[in-house]
This record gives structure tokens, C-alpha cells and sequence, in this order.
């Protein structure tokens, strides 16, 4: 994002279920700390459903290991949002639905991470 959010934060990085189809957004001040935030879901997602994630499908933006927690990652191609399309078009309506909505209601800009939060929480 241009501008930093309330928070501080500057990224976002969302992360889907493919046979639930729910979100979960987390903002962040830096790249870096996408790992701690992946593996903080992972752990989110085995305790709250007792199930443990048996892999994972990144843009390989991150230099997340997952190795060493026994899941099964997979890449797509750097740049090429094509072999991610569900996910990149969702992304991209969670980002113009929240654009929309600071813009309607005239609200500061650095309220993205509170709209984009309201257009998941809606989606969901």
C-alpha cells in the first residue's frame, strides 16, 4: 500500500481455505514478517479444528520453509498471477471493495486495513 494503515502496517497478506473458502487477513509493517504470520494461522487452523494442513500454495513471495513442519509446499512462477487467478481476482475485489467504501463514505485513507477487513469479514 502507498500509505501506511492506523496500525503502522504498509502489507497484507491473506490467506484462503480452499475447501472452506474463508478468509483470514493479517497486516503487517514488513515483508519479513509474513513467516511468523503464516505459521501463526497454521497453528490457529490445528488447534481450532484439530486438523493439521497437508500443504500450501504461495507465490513464492516468502522464504517460508515449510520442511520442517511436514507440509507440502508448492510454488507458482514469480509474476504471474495467471497460475493463482482465484485467489489474485479475490484479492483484487477485497482491495476495490475497500477503495469503494473509504472513498463513498469520504473516509481518511489510512483506514484500508479497517475497510479491507470489513470487505473480508463480508465475503466470509
Amino acid at each position: 500500500m502507498n500509505i501506511r494503515s492506523l496500525g503502522g502496517s504498509k502489507y497484507w497478506l491473506m490467506l484462503k481455505d480452499d475447501f472452506t473458502h474463508y478468509r483470514t487477513c493479517y497486516f503487517m509493517k514488513t515483508k519479513s514478517e509474513a513467516p511468523a504470520k503464516i505459521e501463526s494461522y497454521l497453528r490457529l487452523v490445528e488447534n481450532q479444528l484439530g486438523r493439521r494442513v497437508k500443504s500450501l500454495r504461495s507465490d513464492n513471495g516468502t522464504e517460508l520453509k515449510m520442511d520442517k513442519l511436514g507440509i507440502f509446499h508448492t510454488f507458482t512462477n514469480v509474476d504471474t498471477p495467471e497460475q493463482n487467478e482465484r485467489v489474485e481476482r479475490e484479492m483484487r475485489t477485497i482491495f476495490e471493495a475497500a477503495r469503494a467504501e473509504i472513498q463513498a463514505d469520504g473516509l481518511d485513507e489510512r483506514l484500508w486495513a479497517e475497510a479491507m477487513n470489513h470487505a473480508i469479514f463480508t465475503i466470509n
